[in-house]
């Protein structure tokens, strides 16, 4: 009786840990599968916000580069109601 309970038990727990081994390596194949998805995408955004790219989107949308620059002082005021 306690034989027959203990290779029960046995086997019980060699099944359980065949299952842990199981999920054990398909996570760790997710893990990889996640970070190079990951190093992809970090790649990906690298790229895509590069000035090189941003100006070339720009040119795309009819934006141009400035012919002249204006700059405005602290002290000039812009677009402020007069008092009546």
């Amino acid at each position: 009786m306690v034989t027959g309970l203990f290779l029960v038990a046995t086997v019980f727990f060699t099944i359980e840990k065949a299952t842990e081994g199981a999920e054990l390596a398909r996570l760790t194949t997710m893990e990889k599968t996640l970070q190079e998805e990951q190093r992809r995408l970090t790649s990906e955004l690298m790229q895509y916000s590069s000035l090189t790219n941003l100006e070339e989107k720009a040119l795309d949308l009819g934006f141009a580069k400035p012919v002249k620059v204006i700059y405005v002082l602290d002290t000039q005021e812009v677009a402020k109601v007069p008092l009546p």
